[in-house]
């Protein structure tokens, strides 16, 4: 009998902390992403632009080229800038 009790009451235990360890719905989680959504969609100013398949007018071919040249450029490997590190209580190198 004091087996069958203690049984129960182990199970009844683990029970209650199960429960207590199970997720709830919060708000935080039901409005997830949707600032990121309010935001992106805030800054699509035409939605409808990609169906507009005419050439663009107005911009200067010359100063496309460069754009596109400086684009290109930035990919291309630089100079990696010389970092210095400051060691605290030791002053040998």
């Amino acid at each position: 009998m004091k087996f069958i009790l203690m049984r129960l009451l182990f199970f009844g235990l683990i029970a209650a902390i199960c429960t207590g360890c199970a997720t709830t719905s919060n708000p935080v989680r039901q409005a997830f992403g949707t600032s990121y959504e309010m935001a992106k969609a805030n800054q699509i100013l035409n939605p409808s632009a990609s169906a507009n398949l005419q050439p663009v007018e107005g911009f200067n071919g010359g100063a496309a080229s460069r754009a596109i040249e400086r684009y290109h450029k930035s990919f291309e490997d630089t100079e990696t800038v010389q970092q210095f590190v400051l060691r605290a209580g030791d002053i040998r190198q």
